[in-house]
């Protein structure tokens, strides 16, 4: 006889078991746990890094498509009656209106459409501001005037030291009139109304700052250009307590993004900076000026 056969076979013999016990189950369903913690995280700073590149990219083209305009018009497509600047550049980006959603959403903002003017994620610089005070209304010194459409013997500083389009979150058309306890993650793509008029900028970044503002009107949440009065992911504000007789541009509306740290913009150039929040702004003010006379670092 073998010894397998029943016979030979002790009291004690236990057949072999070709299962998992609980412990060793658990400890599996740890080890996973503990890889898909390590792992997911890359996986959305990959996805991000991509998103961040194809953001990149929209701002690039949007530049193309801008100085193909100033060499078939003389100048760069501004803001009109009636028009803004991404309908005048369709064609010059080869796009039809349904097709805008590819060129003016950032992907990193699930909230921006692309498609309506107060859908896209880019909007173009009007320089320090229109600064409203007593109902005085001034012109832009930015890339996108108020007055009349720059060519590029106006960019006296420099068309590489004048930024020209940024990142800008919409708001979504969705969100009631005063929510902010509601909805806090729109509340930094908001208009506040600042607790007094300045006509100096230090003074009014400081009261934008101060966080002594109140929420606007909902009808003022869609600015058709950003400024370089606040540094970027800063508040965005108007100039006094309320806007009877100040008109409906806002002193401060301020470049932001989804992206951590800090926005992308397209200089007058067409190159694209990724500028950090914590930016002096000083230059960020300099950036933002075509003939102010200046002087910006390249490291900005």
């Amino acid at each position: 006889m073998t010894r397998n056969h029943p016979e030979l076979r002790g009291p004690q013999y236990r057949p072999a078991t070709t299962g998992f016990t609980v412990v060793e189950l658990m400890v599996s369903i740890g080890i996973v746990g503990l890889l898909l913690a390590l792992t997911l995280p890359a996986i959305q700073q990959v996805r991000e890094s991509a998103r961040r590149v194809e953001c990149s990219s929209h701002l690039k083209q949007i530049m193309v498509a801008q100085h193909n305009y100033h060499d078939a018009y003389g100048a760069f497509c501004g803001r009109s009656v009636g028009f803004s600047w991404p309908g005048r550049l369709d064609r010059f980006l080869g796009v039809e209106f349904n097709e805008r959603p590819a060129i003016y959403r950032c992907p990193s903002d699930p909230e921006a459409q692309g498609r309506y003017n107060w859908e896209i994620s880019y909007l173009s610089s009007s320089g320090t501001g229109i600064v409203r005070v007593e109902g005085v209304r001034q012109a832009g010194d930015g890339f996108e005037p108020y007055t009349r459409w720059n060519s590029t013997r106006d960019f006296t500083d420099g068309l590489s030291n004048t930024a020209a389009v940024a990142e800008k979150l919409p708001v979504p058309q969705t969100v009631s009139e005063y929510d902010p306890q509601d909805h806090p993650e729109y509340w930094n793509r908001r208009i506040r109304y600042t607790p007094f008029i300045s006509s100096d900028m230090q003074a009014f970044v400081n009261g934008c700052r101060s966080g002594q503002w109140r929420p606007p009107p909902f009808s003022y949440f869609t600015p058709l250009s950003y400024t370089h009065v606040m540094p970027p992911n800063g508040n965005s504000c108007s100039n006094g307590p309320n806007i009877a007789g100040l008109g409906s541009v806002p002193y401060a509306s301020t470049a932001s993004s989804m992206h951590s740290g800090g926005v992308y913009v397209a200089l007058a150039d067409g190159s694209v900076r990724f500028i950090a929040d914590p930016i002096d702004l000083t230059v960020w003010w300099a950036l933002g000026t075509r003939a102010g006379g200046e002087t910006v670092s390249i490291h900005f």
